[in-house]
């Protein structure tokens, strides 16, 4: 549904270079069924773990229509490895 550009995570970097940890994002829609009319906010949450632990750091998020026409980047803090993100489409499509 979402298309995420991670752009630096604190914690992440602060792993030894021998040790590179995965990081393991899980985004999921206010609505279970993902369905919203033209020009409704979505609310995206977030969730980011390495290696099984919350990731504290800063996100930058990309959303787009359908996959091409992105809108501006949104920078959101990750706190306890939880961050919200909005978008909305005035015309339909999908919000990726």
């Amino acid at each position: 549904l979402v298309l995420f550009v991670l752009a630096a995570i604190g914690s992440l970097a602060a792993q030894p270079a021998s040790t590179p940890a995965k990081l393991r994002l899980k985004v999921t829609p206010d609505r279970s069924d993902a369905l919203y009319h033209v020009g409704e906010t979505v609310t995206f949450t977030v969730e980011a773990h390495a290696a099984g632990t919350p990731v504290e750091g800063t996100l930058s998020c990309v959303l787009s229509k359908d996959g091409v026409a992105a809108q501006p980047a949104q920078e959101v803090s990750l706190q306890q490895g939880r961050a919200t993100v909005t978008g909305r489409l005035e015309e339909p499509g999908f919000l990726q």
